[in-house]
């Protein structure tokens, strides 16, 4: 009986200690790799948190609701890339100072010094809007056109490079950025003489403000915005989720 009593005890510790030696394998990032006991593969100590070893960018997507001015663009109608009879009226013909689409973009970002980002984006809007009938040449031949009833009338292609700063506070982050785009917009048009698609290009320099809400340490649900400082007409709005590689991008707050 005692010795029984003494097997059962050592088989206990035994367990015992091999539980222990699990939760401070797991503990420490350790896998089991092998059925010999002991062979294992561990992470190296503050490989999921530590900031010089993770990489110090982000990956968004946008989706803003843009609205911008035609007034003061060319728009270049044609009804294919070298249609002969493709003609140019100016943006005032168009019947509207505000256009708009929603859309979204995908952005990169990168810190570069401590709360100082760099970054680039490229994106998609759709939109339709109510395009006013208007009169052009066409083969010398008179031709009156009219917006396009299709559910979407308005494409707007958009790309851009930024920088900003962030201001970590705490669960919170305000950020400040300007950023330098280029947009083309096509508006669909109809006449008898067929469909056309006009195009136009235009820049923005646009300074937007953001406040950052952080559902994780890795993980923010923002809300922006901006003006072109070029064209007031030119007004961004939208949301964005972004996944931060780093927790908090490195700073919690400023405290």
């Amino acid at each position: 009986m005692k010795h029984a009593m003494t097997k059962v005890a050592i088989v206990a510790s035994t367990c015992c200690a091999a539980l222990a030696f699990e939760s401070l394998a797991q503990a420490k990032g350790c896998v089991e790799v092998s059925d010999i006991v002991g062979y294992e593969k561990c992470h190296r100590f503050g490989d999921g948190w530590a900031l010089e070893r993770r990489w110090p960018i982000a990956l968004a997507l946008t989706f803003p609701y843009q609205t911008f001015d035609p007034n003061g663009l060319n728009f270049r109608f044609q009804q294919g890339k070298h249609d002969p009879n493709a003609f140019t009226i100016p943006g005032d013909k168009l019947g509207s100072t505000a256009f708009g689409t929603a859309g979204f973009n995908l952005r990169m970002e990168a810190f570069v010094w401590s709360w100082i980002y760099i970054g680039a984006e490229f994106g998609l809007g759709l939109g339709h809007n109510q395009i006013a009938d208007f009169n052009a040449m066409v083969a010398k031949v008179p031709q009156n056109f009219t917006g396009s009833e299709a559910a979407v009338n308005t494409v707007l292609f958009h790309g851009g490079v930024f920088a900003g700063l962030r201001i970590p506070l705490g669960r919170v982050s305000l950020r400040l950025e300007g950023l330098a785009a280029g947009n083309v917009t096509s508006l669909n048009v109809h006449s008898t003489a067929g469909d056309y698609i006009g195009s136009a290009a235009s820049g923005a320099l646009m300074p937007r403000a953001a406040i950052d809400f952080w559902a994780s340490p890795n993980v923010t649900f923002s809300v922006y915005g901006g003006v072109n400082a070029l064209d007031t007409g030119e007004r961004t709005l939208g949301l964005m989720l972004e996944y931060h590689v780093r927790s908090f991008d490195g700073a919690f707050a400023l405290w």
